[in-house]
């Protein structure tokens, strides 16, 4: 996705009515208010109090710096503490390393593999499925290796 178009994405998704099954936020810099990417909530279940995480940093000079990880932090905080949700499940692309890494250190666990789950480049690619409980995330932050989660 390009900058622009997870700007559109994020537009639309706030503009919805009805019940929200989206949570979209987008991830800006301290200083200068540039917007880098978003971070959210998807296809919420209420009645189960569960949903999927994702998140996206635009410009690949952004990446690797923590950005995506502090508002992923952030996201399941507020999940979990003012959403009242139980869990939040995530997926990557297998070989995506520096998403899987990511993912483990907000504290998400792997549980399994989509196999065959996206089409990149004419290519069939399995996914890796991960989670978090709140169980997990109250662990986490009461842990003093969770120094940098808020409280």
């Amino acid at each position: 996705m390009t900058l622009k178009e997870e700007k559109d994405w994020l537009t639309s998704v706030s503009t919805r009515q009805g019940t929200p099954q989206n949570l979209a936020l987008g991830v800006e810099l301290k200083r200068g208010n540039r917007l880098i990417g978003s971070v959210g909530l998807h296809a919420l279940d209420w009645v189960h109090r569960r949903g999927m995480s994702g998140s996206f940093i635009g410009p690949p000079t952004m990446r690797g710096r923590g950005y995506g990880t502090e508002a992923k932090i952030l996201l399941l905080d507020h999940a979990f503490r003012d959403l009242g949700l139980e869990s939040i499940w995530s997926y990557v692309i297998r070989d995506n390393d520096a998403s899987i890494r990511a993912l483990k250190k907000q504290g998400y666990r792997q549980g399994g593999v989509f196999r065959h789950a996206v089409l990149v480049s004419s290519q069939w690619k399995d996914c890796l499925y991960f989670d978090i409980v709140r169980e997990d995330w109250q662990r986490i932050c009461g842990s003093k290796a969770a120094s940098g989660i808020p409280r």
